[in-house]
């Protein structure tokens, strides 16, 4: 059983053991043979994550709250963030994750080592889970925002990949989403690199292109991005987006040889290549040159030169007769 602090803190203190301060309720309800009951809490009838919230729900790494509610918009604070992380990790197969149950010494300033969560910050600080800010604090009781979210189960996935000596590298399961308002916020790389990883960075309830980084990690979403996490570590190349980018790849094979076959005839058609090396005959008899050479011996003939030799020796022989 998981132990924490409440969701609300302005309500009164539990009632019973079974309560769960970090997350809520470990509702008893009647399991199915898929393992989930129909409806676990009244407010979830309806929320886009509610296939996931019954996973998370079985695996006990969140819970319900005492009216049998799971609110799922309530935003997580940062020790809850902490505290359902390290116990998701623990479902893990082949993982082992002993964390202290006391914390020896105050973890951060504003975390006393007598808090419900000081241990579980401690580990989590240790193992490189979690930072504080700059001035030194770590803020337990400030809501979590969606991008500190997925910092944070990027560096949960890592350390769970160093238990099981694996590359610490979240290999892509699936495309980039281009989300449409992260463009220059500090978590931009991971934002887009999260959303390649089994879609643990989706869109704000599941629909559009806007991820709003800056907005609280509510308890639906939280529960449906640690378990995607989770799901991821125990079999990335099994995720469905995977086999879907895998699939266009057939598409393009019955391309090849439907071009191979249309090229090869049309090329051979093409072989007019005779027809113009039969126009060189046709230049072989334009060569008129002989007929040019002919006109040469017509005109020989034309040499007149005998007719004015003719004419003298008549003239020649007048003038002595008389």
């Amino acid at each position: 059983m998981v132990t924490g602090q409440r969701m609300d803190h302005h309500e009164p203190p539990p009632l019973s053991p079974s309560f769960d301060r970090n997350l809520g309720v470990h509702e008893q309800f009647t399991i199915r043979a898929d393992g989930y009951d129909s409806l676990p809490f009244a407010d979830v009838a309806g929320d886009v994550y509610l296939k996931e919230i019954k996973a998370a729900v079985a695996l006990k790494f969140i819970a319900g709250f005492q009216d049998s509610t799971f609110r799922p918009q309530t935003p997580l604070t940062r020790e809850q963030l902490v505290s359902m992380v390290l116990e998701a990790l623990k479902t893990l197969p082949k993982v082992q994750i002993a964390v202290p149950a006391a914390a020896t010494a105050n973890p951060y300033p504003d975390v006393d080592a007598k808090r419900w969560s000081a241990a579980k910050i401690a580990f989590a600080r240790d193992n490189k889970i979690v930072t504080g800010y700059q001035d030194g604090t770590f803020a337990p009781e400030k809501p979590v925002t969606r991008a500190e979210l997925l910092a944070v189960l990027k560096r949960a996935a890592e350390y769970a990949k160093t238990l099981k000596n694996q590359p610490t590298i979240l290999a892509p399961t699936q495309a980039v989403f281009a989300f449409e308002d992260i463009k220059g916020h500090w978590a931009e790389t991971l934002i887009t690199q999260m959303s390649t990883y089994c879609g643990v960075a989706s869109p704000f309830n599941e629909t559009g292109s806007i991820f709003a980084p800056n907005e609280p990690a509510f308890r639906n979403y939280s529960a449906a991005a640690t378990l995607r996490t989770l799901n991821c570590l125990k079999n990335p190349l099994a995720s469905p987006p995977a086999s879907k980018s895998v699939t266009p790849a057939p598409k393009s094979k019955p391309l090849a040889p439907a071009t191979t076959p249309k090229s090869v005839p049309t090329a051979k058609p093409v072989a007019p290549a005779p027809k113009s090396v039969a126009p060189v005959p046709i230049s072989k008899p334009v060569a008129p040159v002989p007929k040019s050479v002919a006109p040469v011996p017509t005109s020989k003939p034309i040499t007149p030169i005998p007719k004015p030799v003719v004419t003298p020796p008549v003239s020649k022989p007048s003038i002595p007769l008389k």
